[in-house]
């Protein structure tokens, strides 16, 4: 009887735990996934300008001085704004916290199409939500236990997206019948498809090291 029992308290925990263990796999999949998307959004921001300099020069009315200050502003952001990152985790946590990177990145491209001030400001904000997300992608690949593919392909993904940046964006303005706004205020979508998807990843995770902290 006693054997019958225990056979009987299997039966009815196993499926909950298959459950949880499928729910578990489906969860890191998604995060995974969203940050190798993440990954993309980490350097187009930049990029994308750099190939229709002298397009967004004339369209925003930029001299060559404000054009100047245009292609510096990445990297002042990018070295003054390191920190943002761990203590955004601290407060929101790593998944949170790239959700919020990318929602701000998403922000600073729409805002950039707006008039030749904000785009300077914009790409401030972009820099600095940029470099906050390049110092989390570690942390959060660490907290799913990925292995050394995983990260190979988020490092990739880093790579690809300054080449989509790069090479279609120039496409991008031609499509968008030579409206250098456009073509640079696309790749806001790009960052937004990111922030849904990692703030998925996030519900999925639920208060976890990979989800809340």
């Amino acid at each position: 009887m006693r054997v019958l029992a225990v056979h009987e308290a299997r039966a009815v925990e196993t499926p909950p735990a298959v459950a949880a263990a499928g729910t578990a796999r489906a969860a890191r999949a998604l995060g995974l996934a969203a940050v190798v998307l993440v990954g993309v959004n980490l350097r187009p921001a930049i990029t994308s300008v750099a190939a229709l300099l002298g397009e967004v020069s004339t369209q925003f009315a930029l001299d060559p001085l404000a054009a100047s200050v245009l292609v510096t502003l990445p990297v002042i952001a990018l070295g003054a704004s390191a920190p943002l990152g761990p203590w955004l985790a601290r407060r929101l946590g790593v998944a949170w916290a790239l959700t919020a990177t990318m929602i701000a990145l998403a922000a600073a491209l729409s805002l950039r199409v707006t008039g030749a001030a904000p785009l300077l400001v914009g790409t401030v904000v972009a820099g600095a939500a940029i470099m906050a997300a390049s110092t989390l992608v570690p942390q959060y690949l660490k907290s799913l236990s990925a292995g050394g593919l995983w990260v190979g392909i988020s490092t990739m993904s880093f790579g690809a997206g300054a080449a989509a940046g790069a090479g279609l964006t120039a496409p991008l303005y031609a499509w968008f019948g030579a409206d250098a706004r456009l073509a640079i205020g696309a790749w806001a979508a790009l960052a937004a498809a990111a922030a849904l998807a990692m703030a998925a990843a996030a519900r999925g995770s639920g208060r976890s090291d990979g989800g809340a902290a």
